[in-house]
């Protein structure tokens, strides 16, 4: 019996696209701050409204883990334990704020060339 070998073309081009692939998924910062953007204002349309405040004060912040959406008022913590807008804002939004990483993914994902 003869020696049996196999040929990989494109292998260089694999190793280095997945190795850039690798490294913008250890970075979603951009679709962090999608998500961030969406979540506060979803949850300034849902904040209750008295004056208009609290429905302005809306924001949110990229951090390590994901992002942190905001209501910047002295009182949003004593409303939203009373009305608790924010949490079902992100409740509702989950498949949207889903969708956005699914889509961040496939694009670097997309990069990955064999050949």
């Amino acid at each position: 019996m003869g020696a049996r070998g196999a040929e990989l073309r494109g292998a260089d081009q694999l190793v280095r696209t997945l190795h850039a692939a690798a490294a913008d998924l250890g970075d979603l910062s951009d679709v962090e701050q999608e998500a961030g953007e969406l979540l506060a204002e979803q949850g300034s349309k849902a904040s209750p409204r008295r004056t208009g405040t609290l429905a302005e004060a809306h924001g949110y912040k990229v951090v390590t883990a994901g992002v942190t959406v905001i209501a910047a008022t002295r009182y949003a913590a004593i409303v939203h334990a009373r009305n608790p807008w924010l949490a079902r804002t992100v409740l509702a939004a989950e498949d949207q704020v889903a969708d956005l990483y699914l889509a961040g993914v496939d694009e670097r994902l997309a990069q990955v060339k064999g050949t």
